[in-house]
């Protein structure tokens, strides 16, 4: 059955690549908009799709105008320094979805191409996230086919294509991304960069929330929502899971339902002073910390050393300057230990409790820890937290105005957050200075990447107690495992791993590419050069043939390019040498003219009779859509030979 190929109007492609065009420019933008604003943009594009289906009459212009000057006019109204770019690019999606309800056209195509690029743009500055790069080639390669198929459309808008030839142009078009590719690649690596942040205020990355809070509030929700985005990657070999504790606060103040941290800043030399007397197993690694809109850094348990302008603070913990609004890269060494050894505290910071109503509770800890020393009646509370009636649930979670004591003696369950606060408040009770660390445990390893992703679900607190010729000991009383862990079932894990895997590298190796980077990709360049394998005199002494290898090399390409890739049709290669014969009798085709045209104005009878067989000949194949065989070109050939010069 022969293949029906059914004409395609130009006017119908630059309509559709128009409005895959600004969709791809509204999803580019979607996740980091106001939901109200992509809501009225989807509705302007689907309503501007059923004016374009029914073929209605298009809005007018001036109505068009009014609306999107009176959103511009809202722009100095909405934003701030806090966030410049969000309000414009909100706009400029209001703006588009405006442009589509209009008459359209060329000079409004080119106009929605433009505000669609500013959105993709705009995107960058939001959130330079992989998907970005996949929105940039698909952009690129959309704009090269659109810009083709609308050359046609401004010569003819009721021009129609065959689909054979719809299809030789998207693929040609594709040579654009292509070659853009590696000449992007080239620029990246070579373009000088800086490491100064002139537009960090504007890359806010994905905005992620944390589960990370700096203070614990016991009893105010009943339902902790769980969040399986990822809050950081840590580049390193994998360890035992237990060992999987990620430090990030100390919280040392409790006033009855609040734990709040009191530490002050240290200088770093006493922080080096006490990490000389931690014995363990040495591990370096590098962490990659989303924005989570606070200053805090996390750190294997327990850091031993950080690369990183960052401020110490009393307890073994870092904070930055200002709160992490994107992403960042540090390195650090710690020890892995449960003890932190240190000869004296302020006994007053660590055993403070609140005017409140423990006597219950005290009673309670006098008879689990009876008699017995420090370290003993610490783990005994931990038993009696972690092994006996009490459960771990992030739901209906119990909310009191005496959360502490309503949680030990009524609901017996909750989530960490309840445990370590009963253990340390037991603790202190007992006479044990204790107090809580916030952070991050567990994690699952990405053996693809090399690396640990720890999910936002993983926000933790644990315990450390001050033992005599111990230091600060860890206990986790919450009985759920404390290292949790995103797993997924079957096949399915690999693939999100693979993804994440993507990820991990498009942070690493794009995001994180500084002036730093340029500098030891340099001398790594020149060391290859000046390495024993590569004999650079070798080099210089047959630098001519190797010049002439290159020269040669780019020319075989350029021919195959141009006689292969670039090829004529026979269609098209007949009509050649039909119009060039014409033309050694006298008669140049007109730009408009067409070939029964150029055929009725030859004189010369016989001329005439043998151009208007060869026309009649080649309209019987293209007016029923046949594409010319090898035989069908040589029959026509043979008649094109057969006119006689006059």
């Amino acid at each position: 059955m022969e293949k029906i190929n059914k004409p395609i109007k130009i006017s119908s492609i630059v309509v559709l690549c128009s409005y895959l065009i600004g969709f791809l420019g509204f999803i580019s933008v979607v996740r980091n908009i106001d939901i109200l604003y992509s809501t009225f943009f989807a509705a302007l594009l689907i309503f501007s799709l059923y004016l374009q289906i029914k073929q209605s009459i298009p809005l007018p212009g001036w109505l068009i105008n009014i609306f999107s000057i009176a959103f511009v006019l809202i722009i100095p109204f909405r934003i701030s320094m806090d966030d410049p770019v969000t309000p414009v690019v909100e706009t400029t999606l209001i703006l588009l979805g405006a442009k589509f309800l209009g008459e359209k056209s060329v000079r409004d195509y080119l106009q929605i191409y433009l505000i669609s690029i500013l959105l993709l743009a705009g995107s960058a500055l939001l959130s330079l996230d992989m998907e970005f790069a996949v929105y940039l080639l698909l952009m690129i390669f959309l704009m090269s086919f659109s810009a083709i198929a609308l050359t046609f459309y401004s010569e003819d808008s009721d021009a129609v294509l065959n689909p054979d030839i719809a299809k030789k142009l998207a693929l040609k078009s594709l040579i654009i991304p292509v070659m853009a590719i590696p000449l992007t690649a080239f620029l990246f690596l070579i373009l000088p960069r800086t490491s100064y942040p002139l537009l960090d205020f504007l890359n806010r990355g994905g905005g992620v929330s944390s589960g990370f809070t700096d203070s614990v509030r016991l009893g105010s929700v009943s339902d902790i929502q769980v969040d399986e985005s990822i809050i950081m990657r840590v580049s390193m070999k994998p360890i035992t899971p237990a060992s999987l504790y990620w430090r990030g606060i100390v919280l040392d103040f409790f006033d009855g339902i609040s734990w709040k941290s009191s530490v002050s800043e240290v200088p770093i030399y006493t922080i080096y002073k006490r990490n000389f007397a931690l014995r363990g197993t040495k591990i370096s690694y590098t962490v990659y910390l989303e924005p989570y809109n606070n200053n805090y850094l996390f750190y294997l348990d327990k850091p031993f050393q950080t690369l990183i302008n960052a401020t110490p603070f009393d307890g073994l913990t870092f904070r930055m300057q200002h709160d992490i609004n994107k992403r960042i890269k540090y390195t650090a060494t710690s020890i892995l230990s449960e003890t932190l050894a240190e000869d004296s505290i302020n006994r007053d910071i660590y055993l403070q409790l609140p005017d409140w109503n423990f006597e219950r509770l005290k009673k309670t800890v006098n008879d689990i820890s009876k008699n017995k020393g420090d370290l003993e009646s610490a783990n005994e509370i931990l038993t009696y937290l972690k092994s006996g009636e009490y459960k771990y649930t992030l739901a209906n979670l119990p909310i009191s105005s005496d959360p502490l004591n309503d949680f030990i003696f009524n609901y017996k369950y909750g989530n960490c957050e309840f445990f370590a606060s009963a253990m340390t408040v037991m603790l202190r009770l007992r006479g044990i200075p204790s107090r809580i660390i916030g952070g991050y445990a567990g994690g699952y390893y990405n053996e693809m990447g090399g690396y640990y992703a720890i999910p936002q679900k993983n926000a933790h607190v644990w315990v450390e107690a001050y033992i005599q010729k111990k230091g600060w000991v860890r206990f986790d009383p919450t009985p759920a495992p404390s290292t949790a862990f995103l797993s997924l079932p079957g096949g399915f894990s690999k693939i999100r791993a693979f993804f994440d895997s993507l990820y991990y590298y498009w942070n690493a190796m794009i995001i994180n590419y500084d002036f730093s980077k340029q500098v030891a990709l340099l001398k790594k360049a020149r060391s290859a050069v000046q390495s024993p394998f590569l004999d650079v005199s070798l080099i210089k002494k047959y630098s001519a043939l190797l010049i002439s290898v290159f020269a040669f090399s780019g020319l075989t390409i350029l021919i195959l390019y141009f006689n292969v890739f670039r090829r004529k049709t026979y269609e098209e290669r007949i009509i050649s040498l039909f119009l060039l014969k014409m033309k050694k009798y006298g008669y140049e085709k007109a730009q408009s003219e067409g070939l029964e045209e150029l055929a009725g104005r030859v004189e010369n009878n016989e001329i005439k009779e043998k151009a208007y067989l060869f026309v009649q000949e080649f309209e019987r194949y293209f007016y029923r859509d046949q594409k010319l065989k090898r035989q069908d070109y040589q029959k026509l050939k043979n008649i094109l030979n057969n006119f006689k010069r006059v």
